[in-house]
């Protein structure tokens, strides 16, 4: 199968991210979101890839998180 990046404009990025254009320019300023790519003089995408990994690292975060504070306070007690 041939390895074909896909743009996606930034309603897509909003809705696949479910969070508006204000939060997303927020994390991009600090360095939380990857940035697009310039299309045209005013013209922005991201590529499908970048959005795709951004996901998975967060859905992977949210699950490694809760089991380092849970392990963390069982040290404490014991």
């Amino acid at each position: 199968m041939p390895n074909t990046a896909s743009i996606l404009r930034l309603a897509d990025v909003e809705a696949r991210c479910a969070v508006n254009r204000r939060t997303l320019y927020y994390w991009m300023e600090r360095g939380m979101f990857p940035r697009p790519i310039h299309l045209g003089p005013r013209t922005v995408g991201w590529l499908n890839g970048d959005i795709e990994a951004w996901i998975n690292d967060k859905a992977q975060a949210s699950r490694v998180a809760p089991y380092r504070s849970i392990l963390r306070s069982d040290r404490h007690d014991g």
